[in-house]
């Protein structure tokens, strides 16, 4: 991991996870709760790398149903349904390949919430013949379910590489 990053993921480590704190319960298990939730980032990992709607359908499964989407360049995306289209098009593309790592996972003191921070790279070709990839980073926000699941609540993604100029 380049030294950029890494500094990248300690600051928002630092940042964010004293916010996601909500208590202390003697009886949470945070070691445990954190190998559920890196658990939960491989399973959504297997269940994105699925050809068309199959993917699109893994990848917004662990999204609750009213996930908030930060997108770069372009606005919130605020529910499943929403972030499953969103991804649809690119999916449908037979070249289609999205790989995400996550180099970090931090669970709050109260055991309910957790972040995921990491990089990921992406690759198809548009409808109209150009190549896409990118390379970047993301953060995203996990909560306990009642069932004891983990979903992810809210997260974003930016892009590495520069933004191009735009008429």
């Amino acid at each position: 991991m380049n030294r950029r990053l890494s500094a990248a993921i300690e600051l928002g480590a630092l940042v964010l996870v004293p916010l996601l704190g909500s208590g202390c319960a003697a009886t949470i298990d945070v070691a445990a709760e954190k190998a559920a939730v890196e658990q939960a980032l491989r399973d959504w990992v297997i269940a994105s790398d699925q050809p068309g709607m199959l993917g699109a359908e893994g990848y917004a499964s662990f999204m609750t149903e009213d996930v908030v989407w930060l997108p770069p360049n372009a606005p919130i995306v605020v529910g499943r349904e929403a972030v499953m289209a969103g991804q649809a098009p690119m999916r449908a593309q037979s070249d289609f390949s999205l790989h995400f790592d996550a180099a970090r996972v931090e669970v709050s003191a109260g055991g309910d919430l957790a972040c995921g921070i990491g990089t990921y790279e992406i690759s198809y070709t548009d409808p109209e013949g150009v190549l896409v990839h990118d390379i970047g980073k993301f953060m995203d926000v996990w909560r306990k379910q009642p069932d004891g699941s983990w979903k992810c609540i809210a997260g974003m993604h930016s892009s590495d590489q520069p933004v191009e100029a735009r008429d």
